[in-house]
């Protein structure tokens, strides 16, 4: 099984609202049919983070929906952008991850080719 999570640091913008956030993603991930389970999760490493990871069996179409419903034309666009991270991990877990957003626009990204859903990093750049 392969998963999506997307970390916010409600500290780099105090505008977003996790709890808000978290909402709004378990319900548009509920209708779609793509997600197996749900978990949730927090942490204060380096600065608060929330933590929302959804296992799927196509993380490809999952993160499509996700880019379209949050990191496009949302209220919720912007703040994402200055805030979060997403990774997304194989079928073979944390050995075959791949970071898809990050934040800061100088790290290296990956994508998920499709329709064959082997990682591959690429350089930074921004969501469409």
């Amino acid at each position: 099984m392969q998963s999506l999570s997307i970390q916010v640091h409600p500290n780099r913008l105090p505008s977003v609202d996790a709890t808000t956030f978290g909402a709004a993603l378990k319900k548009m991930v509920a209708t779609t049919g793509l997600v197996h389970e749900i978990s949730f999760g927090s942490g204060d490493e380096t600065g608060t983070y929330e933590t929302f990871t959804f296992s799927t069996s196509d993380v490809a179409a999952l993160w499509e929906l996700v880019q379209k419903a949050f990191y496009r034309d949302s209220a919720f666009a912007e703040p994402l952008k200055e805030s979060s991270i997403v990774v997304c991990t194989g079928v073979d877990g944390w050995s075959d991850f791949v970071l898809l957003f990050h934040y800061d626009p100088a790290v290296e990204v990956g994508s998920i080719p499709l329709p064959n859903p082997t990682f591959q990093r690429t350089a930074a750049r921004p969501l469409n």
